[in-house]
């Protein structure tokens, strides 16, 4: 799924990409957004071939959104469960073990969201779930070159 972005800034090796805000990332707000909510921006790695004004196709590989979702949405889905069996096991009698059950859940929630909040910045920091470039369109020339 490639998305067209226009390079509005270049840092050093990073570069500030502004993008259209697509319908599947319209309720998201990881990224910075715009005063009009209809762009976001994203910082990305600069390979050296951009400028200022230039558009880039940029793609997210199917396995990275696949682990992206996994991440984001089952870890605390397991945090919930895990901890609702421990609170569960824990109970000292039967007339206790909804509670914990429950109060045992809403922990694992808490560790699961942390641990997923955790991995975002780290594998951020990193890259991990960096779109890459799969063209660039030169504003000036109108040429192309594949990265």
């Amino acid at each position: 799924m490639a998305e067209q972005g226009r390079v509005i800034g270049l840092h050093g090796k990073k570069m500030t990409v502004e993008l259209p805000r697509s319908a599947a990332c319209s309720k998201c707000g990881v990224c910075m957004q715009r005063e009009d909510q209809t762009k976001m921006i994203l910082e990305l790695e600069n390979p050296g071939q951009v400028r200022i004004g230039d558009h880039i196709d940029l793609e997210l590989q199917p396995k990275q959104i696949l682990q992206a979702a996994a991440f984001a949405y089952g870890l605390p889905i397991l945090g919930i469960l895990l901890g609702a069996l421990l609170g569960s096991y824990l109970s000292p009698s039967p007339s206790q073990e909804e509670l914990l059950t429950l109060v045992g859940g809403g922990i694992g929630l808490a560790i699961g969201l942390l641990v997923a909040i955790y991995l975002d910045r780290t594998w951020g920091r990193k890259g991990r779930f960096e779109p890459r470039i799969v063209q660039i369109v030169r504003q000036d020339e109108d040429a192309s070159a594949d990265s």
